[in-house]
């Protein structure tokens, strides 16, 4: 990989990191909104926003963390990682 495709490409995945900070970041505030909902609904309100804040703070938490992790591999490896294999599962 020469010097201008590496640059490319970091630039790339800068722009995909804050992409996914932004995603993560609005589904972090819908997720507080939908706390309040239920509290002023009551727990047992079947409501089903919460769930769904729920899954999409995990899931754009998730995308957040790759895009993250993929931008550091390329850094510190000199390498793009294999986009299958993502980061370490805890």
């Amino acid at each position: 990989m020469g010097p201008e495709d590496r640059s490319a490409i970091l630039e790339r995945l800068k722009e995909v990191v804050e992409q996914t900070r932004l995603q993560y970041l609005e589904a972090k505030e819908g997720l507080a909104r939908a706390k309040e909902l239920q509290a002023d609904l009551g727990a047992t309100h079947p409501d089903g926003t919460l769930r769904m804040s729920f899954r999409n703070h995990d899931t754009t938490l998730r995308n957040y963390s790759v895009a993250l992790w993929r931008y550091n591999r390329l850094i510190l490896d000199g390498k793009l990682p294999d986009e299958e294999k993502g980061p370490p599962q805890n």
